[in-house]
């Protein structure tokens, strides 16, 4: 599994209470033990990857984006990105590459990111159960 980075205090005093409510770093921490006991890992992508603002069809940075845009639209493929889950797949695709695994393709229907492929080059991610 792959996680981005957070900088949890800077986020809890940019949001305040909402972010400590949330307990996300409680869930990392369940997660990693879960996973050791499962002999999975949980590995971290840098947190100044741009992975909400990068489209992860084209690779076109959008610079204009802000937190209140929720999606959006790649000028240069015109596929329409729902901002949390193009971060999601651009966070799988930093991980499987910076750990030369293999590569994540999306796969697009009428403008739209329907699932992901992955071309695995290491039997480590053959070996797992995992789905689109």
């Amino acid at each position: 599994m792959f996680f981005e980075d957070l900088n949890l205090e800077g986020t809890k005093r940019l949001w305040g209470k909402q972010v400590s409510d949330l307990a996300f770093g409680e869930f990392l921490e369940k997660l990693k033990w879960q996973s050791k006991k499962r002999i999975r890992s949980v590995l971290k992508v840098d947190k100044w990857s741009p992975t909400a603002k990068c489209c992860c069809v084209c690779a076109f940075h959008n610079k204009d984006l802000t937190l209140a845009d929720r999606s959006w639209e790649c000028p240069e493929c015109h596929t329409h990105l729902d901002r949390d889950e193009n971060a999601a797949i651009n966070i799988l695709k930093e991980g499987v590459a910076s750990f030369g695994l293999g590569v994540v393709r999306p796969i697009v229907l009428f403008n739209k990111i329907v699932g992901y492929s992955v071309e695995a080059f290491s039997s480590l991610l053959n070996s797992t159960r995992a789905s689109a």
